[in-house]
């Protein structure tokens, strides 16, 4: 520091500041221009009065540079910090608005899912609904078919009755026109003899061609019969076996919606007893609160109103005297009493 800084920096003037180093002030001029270099007794001068001042100036200088640097540093970390923050918080941002752009995302495929879950619900059920109906149409079918089978086996057995029952009238007319033709021809058989001959030589291929031919219906009419039957069983077996499937699959369905209608039902029967509860709860408030009547006998004895009409029975009135012991009743024209105790 030269002898003009100091000078000025204490605001002293030049006779001031020479007066109190013990100069003169044409010294100080001198030393200030350049005219003059600073001698050893001037700078013996200065630091003996203003040496120390100098030094705790220098010193604080240096405290305040340093608290400066400090504080600039300071400053220049916390405008890093505050960067850092800025950025953080910006990719907090950035990340909070992924999250919420996936959290959307993932909302409407859950909504998404939910639709098509509950559109295969409603499928599904129409199916099962649609199943009940071809398991009851198969139903029906197989009911037409045993009623068609039982028709068929009916209708066998009644074709082979009907071929017996021709059968037997063939031989009850084969019978009858013999016998006829041996009445007519008794009166004349001995001028008919030929003719009666011939006759019954005809009447008797006749016969047996008739008689075969009763035999050889018999077993055609009962193979047709089995056929009959086989085809019906045959039928009624491959319907039964088409329908099975959709039994066994309508099954799982019947019995979910066993279990759905249990469940509401359990549901329903909870609800009626809560709400009979809530409505005996509200009945109660509304009615009057029972009193319990007691009458007491002097002697220490005690009976209730209940128990004098049980006693009594059914009456029009009853006057209670426990003075002496009394209840008195009348009923009609009828009228009598009883001990209370």
């Amino acid at each position: 520091m030269t002898i003009k800084e100091l000078r000025e920096k204490y605001n002293l003037s030049q006779s001031a500041l020479a007066k109190s180093i013990g100069v003169s002030s044409s010294a100080v001029a001198a030393v200030e221009t350049g005219r003059m270099k600073v001698s050893q007794k001037i700078a013996d001068a200065v630091k003996a009065v203003y040496g120390e001042v100098i030094e705790m100036e220098e010193k604080t200088e240096k405290k305040v540079e340093k608290v400066g640097k400090k504080a600039k540093e300071t400053k220049e970390k916390a405008k890093t910090t505050k960067k850092k923050a800025e950025a953080k918080a910006a990719d907090v941002a950035e990340k909070a608005d992924q999250v919420e752009a996936k959290a959307e995302e993932v909302k409407a495929k859950a909504e998404e899912k939910a639709a098509v879950v509950a559109e295969k619900a409603e499928k599904v059920e129409a199916k099962a609904e649609d199943l009940e109906k071809k398991a009851e149409v198969a139903k029906q079918k197989i009911e037409k078919v045993k009623s068609n089978r039982e028709k068929a086996a009916a209708a066998a057995v009644e074709a082979f009755e009907l071929a017996e029952k021709k059968t037997r009238n063939t031989r009850k007319k084969i019978k009858a026109a013999a016998a006829e033709v041996a009445e007519i021809a008794a009166p004349v058989v001995n001028e008919a003899k030929v003719v009666t001959a011939a006759v019954a030589e005809k009447a008797e291929p006749a016969v047996k061609e008739a008689m075969a031919a009763v035999e050889k219906a018999k077993p055609v009419v009962k193979e047709k019969a089995r056929t009959a039957r086989k085809k019906v069983e045959t039928a009624a077996a491959a319907a039964a076996e088409k329908v099975e499937p959709f039994v066994e699959e309508a099954k799982p369905v019947v019995r979910e919606k066993a279990r759905a209608a249990k469940k509401k039902a359990a549901e329903a029967g909870k609800k009626a007893e809560k709400k009979a509860r809530e409505t005996k709860a509200a009945v109660e408030k509304v009615l009057p609160k029972k009193v319990e009547v007691v009458i007491q006998s002097p002697m220490g004895g005690e009976v209730t109103p209940e128990d004098i009409l049980a006693k009594i029975g059914d009456a029009d009135k009853v006057y209670i005297r426990v003075d002496v012991n009394k209840a008195y009743w009348v009923k009609g024209n009828d009228a009598g009493s009883i001990d209370l105790w």
